[in-house]
């Protein structure tokens, strides 16, 4: 016997928002596909129809349902990343926005070229 679907409870206010992030166009899509998990979870569709709507796999919705439930929207920004470390010192970086912001030495601006006298025939 298979087991009963644990429905997904969310407030008047929870379900205004998902619905507004899912029209709104500056929303980014990896967002608005866990608004549509959520909303879907709401209605009552257990998680492998939901996962086959959206085009992900079950565990995937299991994640976003587990953290909505944890922490509500609050909970779907990006977690940090390891990523590389940077390899330039903060203070050497500093220096070295310093310098690229600023003219050539003996320059007032960046856009001054050198004027050359044009040469003379025949000297």
């Amino acid at each position: 016997m298979a087991r009963p679907v644990n429905p997904l409870i969310i407030d008047a206010a929870q379900h205004q928002e998902l619905e507004q992030m899912i029209k709104r166009p500056t929303t980014p899509q990896r967002e608005v596909r866990r608004a549509r998990i959520v909303l879907l979870r709401a209605e009552g569709e257990s998680q492998e129809p939901v996962a086959a709507q959206i085009g992900v796999n079950r565990p995937v919705v299991a994640k976003w349902e587990k953290r909505f439930r944890e922490v509500g929207l609050a909970g779907w920004a990006e977690a940090r990343r390891s990523g590389r470390k940077p390899s330039v010192d903060v203070a050497i970086r500093a220096q070295i926005v310093t310098e690229v912001t600023q003219p050539p030495a003996g320059r007032t601006r960046w856009s001054s070229g050198l004027r050359r006298e044009k040469p003379v025939p025949g000297a």
